[in-house]
């Protein structure tokens, strides 16, 4: 075997090897440099109706272990509770709070801005998260949130000293305390206010922002001349993605033009190389489609 053939062998190897790779790369690179599909992503895998119940059990669960809520409530009253909530409760809650549709506004209005970002010579994306209507929207809608709590927490039974100062129309300041227990049928209208006052007055005391200005928030954790490097090393694997296709396609011509020279001879050249990116391409394609998970319950 000659050298020419040696090296068209090893060039196709190379060529059959990466092709399949440089797709998937190039296809990964379509969906995540492309603003539409990363916020179809977002929208579908986390912030709709459908996917946000998962996302929110997901969330309370790290919390309940590891988070702030391990340290204000007792980790197996909390599992309980939050286990007995239904998919479509959490839809409810939420679209009293922030529904689908302003949370898909939300979603868009932070890919938009990270795009443009992208783009510009700027260092920080310019994306401002308006807190005030949600806080607006909460604020007037805190009896149903409230109503929710008590309908959805699957809670003990108030005891009789807590029943007693319920009725003496002494609900305290400390809204945990309030949802720890289930109070009777006719005091839940009472308790409910009662937990109503007690949220408000605790916002009141810790009012969040009005507005939260990505570019001042990151603008504190990392210099400009860091987040610019950052830019161009995304604006990099752009371009990579773009193009990476071309390299393994490069392989293959050479690997032709040294040994093919007739019909025939292309027809052998070519059968098993793309046989073998087909088996590959398939593997991966179902690899992808199919992935191990990550965290298993």
């Amino acid at each position: 075997m000659n050298a020419k053939k040696i090296t068209a062998i090893v060039l196709l190897t190379l060529f059959v090897l990466s092709f399949p790779l440089a797709l998937t790369i190039s296809n990964l690179g379509s969906i995540l440099f492309s603003q539409n599909k990363v916020t179809d992503l977002i929208v579908t895998n986390l912030v709709s109706d459908k996917a946000l119940p998962s996302l929110i059990k997901e969330i309370t669960i790290l919390e309940t272990e590891h988070g702030a809520l391990n340290k204000l409530f007792d980790n197996r009253m909390l599992m309980n509770v939050l286990s007995g909530i239904q998919s479509n409760e959490w839809v409810e809650l939420f679209n009293v709070v922030l529904p689908e549709k302003d949370r898909v506004g939300l979603v868009d209005n932070i890919t938009a801005g990270l795009f443009a970002w992208f783009e510009n010579s700027q260092p920080y994306p310019e994306i401002t998260i308006q807190v005030s209507p949600i806080i607006t929207r909460l604020d007037n809608n805190l009896p149903k949130v409230a109503a929710w709590i008590f309908r959805t927490f699957h809670v003990p039974a108030c005891d009789a000293t807590t029943i007693a100062r319920y009725q003496a129309g002494n609900f305290g300041t400390d809204p945990q305390a309030l949802i720890t227990c289930t109070p009777p049928e006719d005091l839940k209208t009472s308790v409910i206010a009662g937990t109503v006052t007690a949220i408000q007055a605790t916002l009141s005391k810790q009012a969040p922002p009005a507005e939260i200005n990505l570019a001042q928030e990151l603008g504190k954790q990392m210099p400009p001349e860091q987040m610019l490097a950052q830019k161009a090393k995304v604006n990099q694997v752009h371009t990579l993605s773009l193009f990476l296709w071309i390299v393994p396609v490069v392989f293959f011509l050479i690997a032709i033009a040294l040994t093919v020279r007739s019909l025939k001879g292309l027809i052998t050249w070519v059968q098993w190389p793309f046989f073998a990116v087909g088996a590959l391409g398939s593997y991966l394609a179902l690899r992808i489609g199919n992935p191990t998970p990550l965290i298993t319950n």
